[in-house]
């Protein structure tokens, strides 16, 4: 009897859990279940698929991307689950929401301005949105003055932020250093890429080599380019004998260098130019035209930081990850991440 009254008591799952063998109790797969979907941002597109469904039921699921955005991916709990507008999703035995993520679409402009007044252009890639001109501010974001008008010796010897103006006078084509800072802007030590007070425009950075990498992952999911031979889709279209013809066909500055097979078609408008660089120790490196060298603001040690860069006979990227700090290289911000 006493037996009996405990089976009574017992809740039904319990009862289940402790004598699925002798009655065979199973889960009842007709409790419903709710899927959810939110769109990410949410001006981004239209989903369908919404419901409550069985689990193990096999749910179409889509996503429409609105003008001026391109779909992404879907995620669960910021795992990724599909790169497809429209998939299959199997409904597991639980409540589920999904994300449909939508970025910027690639090759949208914008403009930032930074703490001179200066205006950059700047384009969207990879939902992110990039300059898509070499720094040329004078200033910090706070308002104080980068030191400049170092000679070889200070240069060489300096640990604070300063910045350099390529010697126009060594450039055929360029009659002075405004000339020059309006073609390929201003030479930054990594110092001053460091410095809290905020090289960039304020809601800006200076990349890293994360914010790269990360960038050229999004190249390989989404367009059919095999790194590292990717430098075209980022160098400007102007360039001495360009075969792309017009005003892309020029020898007025900025521009690359004549080459007979490498030469940018700047796929989404990132326009990377070839500023050149000054060294660690000093001396300007008179590569105008030649090579394009850009910090990231990544520290490999307490000398030395991580820079890419990109030469007019080359389509590869090439990093460097043992450059000195005091080398004067050109800047580009991206926008920090909400």
């Amino acid at each position: 009897m006493l037996q009996n009254r405990m089976f009574q008591v017992l809740p039904l799952a319990i009862l289940c859990m402790i004598s699925l063998t002798f009655f065979g109790c199973e889960e009842d797969e007709s409790v419903l279940h709710t899927l959810s979907i939110k769109v990410e941002p949410q001006e981004g597109g239209v989903v369908e698929g919404m419901g409550t469904y069985e689990s193990g039921s096999d749910v179409t699921i889509t996503a429409t991307a609105n003008d001026g955005y391109t779909f992404l991916n879907w995620t669960d709990d910021d795992q990724v689950i599909s790169n497809e507008t429209e998939f299959v999703y199997t409904m597991p035995p639980r409540d589920v929401m999904l994300t449909a993520n939508f970025i910027v679409k690639d090759g949208t402009t914008g403009v930032v301005s930074d703490i001179d007044g200066n205006e950059y252009e700047t384009i969207y890639i990879g939902g992110r949105e990039w300059m898509a001109e070499n720094l040329r501010t004078t200033r910090y974001h706070d308002g104080t003055e980068i030191p400049s008008g170092l000679n070889v010796e200070e240069w060489e010897a300096t640990i604070e932020g300063a910045y350099s103006v390529h010697p126009h006078d060594e450039v055929v084509g360029i009659d002075s250093p405004g000339e020059m800072v309006d073609a390929y802007g201003k030479l930054y030590n990594w110092y001053a890429v460091d410095d809290d007070r905020g090289l960039c425009p304020e809601g800006w950075q200076v990349f890293s080599a994360y914010d790269w990498d990360e960038l050229m992952d999004y190249f390989m999911d989404h367009y059919d380019f095999p790194a590292p031979n990717v430098a075209h889709l980022f160098k400007s279209r102007r360039q001495v004998g360009s075969p792309l013809g017009g005003a892309f066909d020029t020898e007025t500055h900025p521009r690359w260098n004549a080459h007979d097979t490498n030469y940018g078609t700047d796929e989404f408008g990132f326009s990377a130019l070839p500023a050149a660089s000054r060294h660690s120790y000093g001396e300007f490196s008179n590569e105008i035209g030649i090579t394009g060298r850009f910090w990231t603001s990544t520290e490999t040690d307490q000398g030395q930081a991580v820079r890419w860069y990109l030469s007019y006979d080359s389509n590869e990227m090439y990093w460097g990850f043992d450059v000195y700090k005091q080398a004067g290289l050109s800047v580009r911000c991206v926008r920090k991440q909400r």
